[in-house]
């Protein structure tokens, strides 16, 4: 397996695994199937520019927000964006931006429905060196935003950060492979 693809590989894999974290496991398929989509169908056409490429897919998920323990259903839109450039020793630098935005909504404890708006963006960006070496680092920020506040408290939005980095040496070997996921809750 050549550098390239054994890099891309681990740069799939850690969206994948990112993903999980904060996002649901369809949206990782859906934002590895794209990498995966854009890279080896049409490798000249992913690699020549230097980006972007976009495709925007439906969103359709439930999060639970634990902040307040209602469980908000969101529709909206995910962008999906890769950006591609050659380096001059070789190597290949890979960003994936994905983006979700919507709105939800969910039944409160009280049986009134109240509404959520939904912000994620997540970005990773990924190093490869003619000698099939890797670095990829990710960020990523969800929100769901509460309109209105419970009776009895303010801190009623969800917000989660996550950040990621692995780094594999020429020989396939993992030497760094870190992450940090916080959450809190805050007012509006």
């Amino acid at each position: 397996m050549s550098h390239a693809c054994r890099g891309i590989g681990a740069f799939a894999h850690a969206i994948i695994s990112g993903s999980r974290s904060v996002l649901n496991r369809t949206t990782s398929a859906t934002a590895a199937a794209f990498l995966a989509g854009s890279v080896m169908v049409a490798p000249g056409i992913a690699f020549a520019q230097s980006g972007p490429i976009k495709v925007e897919t439906p969103l359709f998920d439930t999060y639970y927000n634990a902040c307040t323990g209602e469980t908000v259903t969101v529709t909206g839109t995910t962008d999906l964006f890769l950006y591609t450039k050659f380096k001059k020793t070789g190597g290949v630098d890979i960003t994936s931006r994905i983006k979700h935005k919507g709105t939800g909504t969910a039944v409160a404890a009280d049986g009134s429905v109240v509404s959520y708006d939904f912000h994620s963006d997540e970005t990773v960006k990924f190093n490869d060196v003619p000698l099939g070496s890797f670095d990829s680092a990710m960020l990523t920020k969800t929100m769901l935003v509460r309109q209105g506040e419970p009776a009895g408290f303010s801190e009623d939005d969800w917000i989660v950060k996550n950040t990621m980095r692995i780094k594999i040496d020429e020989s396939g070997n993992v030497t760094m492979d870190r992450e940090k996921i916080t959450d809190s809750c805050s007012g509006n």
